[in-house]
């Protein structure tokens, strides 16, 4: 019982004092427990793609889906999706001035078609499309399933009939990572990607291209920034660690956007939806540890089989080797024997 009560307590002051940091309280609040069970709970932790604590932060995880929308997929962030387009894509496209959100969801055609579902959807002022996904856990083939996304992309826009003439508006992906994709090992922190002739280097067609961001490739410190294609990869990288808007960057242009990201600024609603999204990527996380997790033990189980089978060390040996308790490689070994 006085466990409990002592538990009870720390909780209770922990969210008060949490309290006082995100309304910028400067003495205790005195408020009945009542009303501090409808403060919204700050998250008070966030993990990596490994699931380690790395931070206690005030600020949204813009690598999360609900944080990367909640920052550029209402129209309060267009202004930031444009400058965060502008800078990334810089010298490959003529600069956007505005843009208006489309439908993220492509229907499959028929029942067997599986549909597509964008991140972020958009066309900018000269009917270009831009495809921006934010991925943060680490997936097999992610430029492969770019390329088919664009693909789904340029087969909807076709028109029924023989006069179409394929001149659909050309489609852009932008895909932010954080980690390094092994397809793209060389590559550096942005690489754009895009059909050209091999023999003069000159691009064939504009139809499509796929920009990849790297988050994993990008060291930079606050003080080491130069121009917003920095500003902006550092805050995609770092924004859920800060618990401030750094001095450097703390303006007009960019302050909006650490108002939005700020938890103390979430609504109930917010708040819910925050919850919600991030109980399912805890979900999807622990069921990717899982099967890596089981994948590997399979792998030691079989590399025991045949060390045994071979006899190359003893049972004692392997278990010692492999981390696998020993009675679980003495049942491999008699199961072995008589085989």
């Amino acid at each position: 019982m006085h466990k409990a009560c002592c538990s009870w307590f720390k909780d209770s002051l922990t969210r008060k004092l949490k309290y006082m940091e995100i309304t910028n309280q400067k003495s205790k609040p005195n408020l009945p427990v009542k009303l501090l069970k409808k403060v919204p709970r700050v998250p008070l932790r966030t993990h990596d793609q490994h699931g380690n604590v790395i931070t206690k932060g005030i600020f949204v995880d813009p690598k999360s889906d609900f944080g990367f929308k909640r920052l550029f997929g209402y129209p309060d962030g267009k202004q930031d999706l444009i400058r965060l387009l502008n800078a990334l894509l810089e010298d490959e496209i003529i600069p956007i001035t505005d843009l208006s959100y489309l439908s993220t969801e492509i229907l499959g055609r028929t029942k067997k078609q599986r549909k597509v579902l964008f991140d972020l959807f958009v066309k900018d002022n000269l009917n270009k499309r831009y495809e921006l996904e934010m991925q943060k856990q680490p997936i097999d083939f992610m430029m492969r399933r770019a390329f088919s996304y664009a693909s789904r992309y340029h087969s909807e826009e076709m028109k029924p009939g023989k006069h179409f003439k394929f001149d659909q508006p050309p489609f852009i992906g932008v895909i932010i990572a954080n980690y390094n994709m092994p397809e793209l090992k060389s590559k550096s922190c942005i690489s754009l990607h895009q059909v050209i002739d091999n023999s003069s280097g000159e691009v064939s067609t504009d139809a499509t291209k796929i920009l990849s961001v790297q988050l994993t490739k990008f060291n930079k410190k606050i003080d080491e920034l130069n121009g917003e294609k920095d500003v902006f990869l550092y805050l995609l990288a770092n924004m859920e660690k800060l618990d401030k808007i750094p001095s450097q960057i703390d303006n007009d242009l960019y302050r909006p956007l650490f108002e939005r990201a700020r938890f103390a600024n979430f609504n109930d609603k917010d708040m819910k939806n925050f919850n919600i999204a991030y109980k399912l990527a805890e979900k999807q996380r622990l069921e990717i540890d899982y099967a890596l997790n089981k994948g590997r033990t399979e792998g030691k189980l079989e590399m025991a089989e045949m060390l045994l089978e071979e006899n190359v060390l003893s049972a004692e040996k392997i278990a010692e080797y492999s981390g696998l308790p020993l009675s679980q490689i003495k049942e491999i070994e008699a199961s072995l024997a008589h085989a």
